[in-house]
């Protein structure tokens, strides 16, 4: 990802991530204004036609990083209280999902190019 020209994919993906930070630090009772200042700016350079997308990519993306999430969440619980078997065993489903990930953001960048 280029932070001075990131792809559509690139931010698809950062605003599926803020929105898993909205909504986790929310129920939290945590700050998130930082959060939803980042998601405002995304959404004023992100062309409005790219802002609520359902195609295939886009939703297993929104999709992806809500497991990454709750996978990562439960490795650090893990590493707290389980046995490494299972520390493995998230860890290694986490660098698949990172895999897909990276390919469905690929995947959008070359389906649907430059905006």
């Amino acid at each position: 990802m280029s932070l001075i020209q990131p792809s559509i994919g690139d931010l698809l993906d950062r605003l599926s991530i803020l929105k898993l930070k909205i909504d986790h630090g929310e129920q939290a009772d945590l700050p998130v204004h930082h959060f939803r200042d980042e998601q405002r700016e995304i959404l004023r350079i992100l062309p409005e036609n790219w802002q609520n997308r359902t195609d295939h990519e886009t939703t297993r993306l929104f999709a992806v990083n809500e497991l990454l999430w709750h996978q990562t969440v439960a490795l650090r619980e893990a590493a707290r209280t389980s046995a490494v078997s299972i520390q493995a065993r998230l860890g290694l489903s986490i660098l698949r999902m990172n895999d897909e990930r990276a390919a469905l953001i690929e995947a959008i960048n070359t389906h649907y190019g430059d905006f």
